[in-house]
């Protein structure tokens, strides 16, 4: 039956697929895709036509799609010289260098401190920085406990419905109310032969209470990582199973911080003791706001929300996207009331949203779902503003050039001219954005498949012609 269907839709579209219609009836036609679920839309942004329709109504899991409905809330709501903000400050009083009482630093949600997209050396730089002024504020001794605290937002770090396959890898870190080192560690691996046990060579930086057990074994020859970690925020005792390439040489792979604010705390003690700079009581992690004053020493800021929004969607950074987010959920909790973020505020623009789901704001929850159309309309509003569309292109991948699609449809004539987010999580791959075809004609699209029944290579291989048969296609 669905065979049929594709080839009555193809046949419909000889005109507009003239140049490629056979390339396009045989990508769908591809036993890759029988079992598979697939909506697309391309609109001409000129005209407002549907060029190519096929099943745009239908909600698919978006994957990483979702992360440019979250930018693009946070850009208009915020705006794109927002900066989240970090405080260093204390409790208690200072006399002759000595602070008898605890130093704090306090999170809001910002994603880049210590983040390794904004250089290698962040996090030193950031340790460095609050020791500096530490030191500036004529602090000697330290009578109480280095405190790193995360209460602006919820303990429930990561999104509630994500697998637990995914939560203590680094990718599945959530975004805690202080972040850094973008939430993770790294596990290093001595390889092994095809099918011996691994052994850890070392885990870094150093994670404190972290305990881990390790089932990885070298894969067969040509195989790659395909270790995961399991464990959960605030679980300091994890496990590892899976593969890594086999070799004689080390196989690094990440894990994600249970807990950020205490990792934070120990490194600044440790840090602020070589500095000569005495340490009484504990590194520790609070999400509960402290009574009493607290007293600002330094405030440090993140990039503007333009640049941690073209890092997100580049990237495709889970915790950047969670982040902004869920500091959404803070400045919007009173009009909003119960109403979820995203849903609220695309239904305040008017936006149709009928058949979406957004249970997170990265796109890693498998129960999210959004339809090619609800995407091409967002796309072709923000596209309506050339400010609007001049901020989000800027986020966006460029095919064969930058960002996710970089390595995608080099050597043809689409490298260039398709500007778009990627989004890939277990059974779906999709793309979302803006074509300039040959003629300089503007498009909006979006193509999502999931089910498909072939490796992620092959579908990535397969997805890329289609791509550039949909892209020679247009006018």
């Amino acid at each position: 039956m669905k065979s049929i269907i594709l080839i009555c839709l193809c046949s419909s579209w000889v005109s507009l697929w003239s140049q490629s219609e056979k390339l396009y009836h045989e990508i769908l036609s591809d036993p890759c895709f029988a079992h598979a679920t697939i909506g697309m839309l391309v609109v001409d942004l000129t005209s407002g036509k549907e060029v190519i329709e096929f099943n745009s109504d239908l909600a698919l899991p978006p994957a990483s799609l979702l992360k440019v409905f979250t930018t693009w809330a946070g850009l208009k709501v915020l705006g794109s010289q927002f900066q989240f903000e970090t405080e260093l400050g204390y409790q208690g009083n200072i006399v002759d260098g000595v602070l008898s009482g605890d130093l704090i630093v306090r999170g809001y949600g910002d994603p880049t401190v210590g983040s390794r997209y904004l250089s290698i050396a962040e996090f030193d730089k950031f340790l460095t920085r609050v020791v500096e002024s530490v030191i500036e504020s004529n602090i000697r001794v330290i009578e109480g406990n280095i405190l790193g605290d995360g209460h602006s937002l919820s303990r429930l770090a990561a999104g509630s419905s994500w697998p637990y396959k995914d939560l203590a890898n680094y990718y599945g870190a959530g975004a805690f109310g202080l972040n850094a080192h973008d939430n993770l560690f790294y596990i290093r691996f001595k390889q092994a032969r095809p099918g011996m046990p691994t052994e850890i060579e070392s885990i870094y930086p150093e994670v404190p209470g972290l305990t881990v057990e390790n089932f990885v074994s070298a894969g067969p020859e040509g195989s790659g990582d395909e270790a995961y970690v399991f464990g959960s925020p605030f679980q300091e005792s994890i496990m590892i199973y899976g593969t890594i390439p086999p070799g004689s040489r080390t196989f690094t792979i990440k894990g994600a911080l249970p807990d950020p604010a205490k990792f934070m705390t120990s490194q600044l003690k440790t840090r602020l003791i070589s500095s000569e700079i005495s340490v009484g009581g504990e590194a520790k992690s609070i999400y509960v706001k402290p009574a009493g004053a607290f007293n600002v020493i330094a405030t440090f800021k993140s990039p503007p929300l333009l640049e941690v929004s073209r890092i997100t969607n580049q990237h495709s950074v889970n915790l950047y996207a969670e982040a902004i987010g869920k500091y959404l959920e803070l400045r919007l909790a009173e009009e909003r009331a119960h109403e979820p973020v995203l849903q609220h505020f695309y239904r305040s623009e008017g936006i149709d949203i009928s058949g979406c789901r957004f249970t997170d704001y990265s796109g890693l929850a498998p129960d999210n779902a959004v339809t090619s159309r609800s995407m091409v309309d967002l796309l072709r509003q923000i596209h309506a503003d050339r400010e609007s569309y001049r901020l989000i292109e800027s986020t966006m991948s460029v095919a064969g050039v930058s960002g996710t699609m970089r390595n995608m449809l080099r050597r043809t004539k689409a490298a260039g001219n398709i500007k778009a987010k990627s989004g890939l999580i277990e059974g779906s791959r999709n793309y979302a954005g803006y074509i300039k075809s040959e003629n300089g004609r503007e498009y909006a699209f979006c193509v999502l498949t999931y089910n498909a029944n072939c490796s992620r290579q092959v579908l990535l291989s397969k997805l890329e012609d289609l791509l550039e048969s949909m892209y020679l296609s247009l006018e």
